[in-house]
């Protein structure tokens, strides 16, 4: 049992050492006991972020819930705020987990069996991903898993974040020239030449006509995250959006084919469609050029999974 506990503990701080590379604030590697179930410890935390409430905790968690033949390794968030944890679970479009109520009767062998995405509601609510093969797995390869499922649900419910690490690597890519930091900084902020070039291109929102430049987003079309630093100057490979279908369209809740004409997530309820002002029946105000449908293609490639 306190070989297990030594080993959460240096989980813990190789998974907090990982989200610090990726632009998360350190915090506590200190492992904590929770009778019965287990012991947890606090691994980051959001960047910028000082007020307690103001974001969930950032956790590993060794669930020992059955017995001490079963060992159980979760990671993820937590947060006394029910709307937080249902927040993150939006942000990212998550169809199908386990909803845990640990405050009812339970089935705590199901729990403890459990492999993959859970929300949970206990002391606090949670939402995490179990990974039975705690014994199994080695400590890096756990570690990795942890660290890449946290950074991209909290890129993608708070891309600032995201935002804050690509700008950090830019400036700190001694291949790059000065000038070459400066565009493409500036343009990973949707300014700069890209923004300019957009702004030449379409004049307005390319799918609502929104001319108000305070309300148009550049938005790159292949993620930035996966483009070149030649992609992601290319004024090819974006769209100028208005703030709502930029969001839209970065979270792949609307994409488009070939022609220009907008394909809709059934994740976007039609409600929500309404609210927004998006139809089945809206397009792009021209056709894509020749040069932009092969990142249309790739893009329409993460709107499907």
């Amino acid at each position: 049992m306190s070989g297990e506990r030594s080993r959460l503990k240096r989980m813990a701080k190789a998974v907090g050492d990982e989200l610090v590379r990726q632009g998360f604030a350190p915090t506590s590697h200190t492992t904590k006991e929770t009778e019965p179930a287990g012991w947890y410890a606090n691994v980051a935390q959001w960047p910028d972020r000082h007020e307690a409430a103001a974001t969930p905790e950032i956790q590993v968690f060794l669930d020992r819930t059955l017995s001490d033949d079963t060992s159980n390794f979760w990671f993820g968030f937590s947060s006394d705020h029910e709307y937080m944890i249902d927040t993150l679970i939006e942000a990212v479009g998550i169809g199908k987990y386990a909803d845990f109520d640990l405050k009812t009767d339970v089935d705590l062998e199901q729990v403890a069996a459990h492999s993959g995405l859970a929300r949970e509601h206990a002391d606090a609510f949670y939402f995490g991903k179990y990974d039975v093969g705690f014994r199994a797995q080695s400590d890096a390869d756990l570690a990795t898993e942890a660290a890449d499922f946290i950074a991209q649900i909290v890129y993608a419910a708070d891309p600032s974040v995201q935002e804050r690490h690509d700008i950090e690597a830019i400036e700190n890519d001694s291949s790059l020239s000065k000038t070459e930091r400066r565009a493409l900084v500036l343009a990973r902020r949707g300014q700069g030449k890209f923004r300019a070039d957009l702004f030449a291109a379409w004049g307005a929102c390319a799918l609502t006509g929104v001319e108000t430049s305070a309300l148009l987003r550049a938005s790159h079309i292949q993620p930035w995250a996966k483009s070149t630093n030649r992609q992601r100057l290319d004024p090819h490979n974006g769209l100028l959006l208005s703030a709502n279908a930029d969001a839209l369209f970065d979270r792949g809740l609307i994409t488009f084919d070939d022609k220009g004409r907008i394909q809709i997530s059934p994740r976007l309820s039609k409600q929500e469609r309404k609210r927004l002002g998006i139809r089945s029946d809206m397009s792009l105000s021209r056709t894509p050029s020749l040069k932009q449908i092969p990142y249309l293609r790739m893009h329409r490639e993460s709107f499907k999974s």
